[in-house]
């Protein structure tokens, strides 16, 4: 999706990169600190950031390229954010790991 459209993507690379890392950012580091605020284990709220954090980039793409024909941009936001998601998460399962 993204390559087929890359002329037309690449002047908005910085907006659709920093949203979407903004994004899973926020979902990790919400689903952490809520999860602590209400005194959960380490272990749950650990698996709550991630479940908040990961969200579908994948199916937002399949949706907005299906419901969005029209607008063949509208599906390039769910790619970079599941590409997004896949790092960060990456990062954080990988630190957890070693804490």
């Amino acid at each position: 999706m993204v390559a087929a459209s890359a002329d037309a993507i690449a002047p908005y690379f910085g907006r659709l990169a920093i949203a979407a890392l903004t994004l899973h950012v926020l979902g990790f580091g919400f689903g952490y600190a809520v999860s602590k605020a209400l005194r959960y284990p380490e272990s749950v709220a650990r698996t709550v950031s991630i479940e908040v954090g990961m969200q579908n980039g994948g199916m937002a793409a399949s949706l907005a390229r299906e419901h969005f024909a029209a607008m063949p941009l509208a599906a390039a936001a769910g790619v970079f954010s599941g590409v997004v998601q896949n790092i960060i998460g990456g990062l954080v399962a990988a630190w957890w790991k070693r804490r």
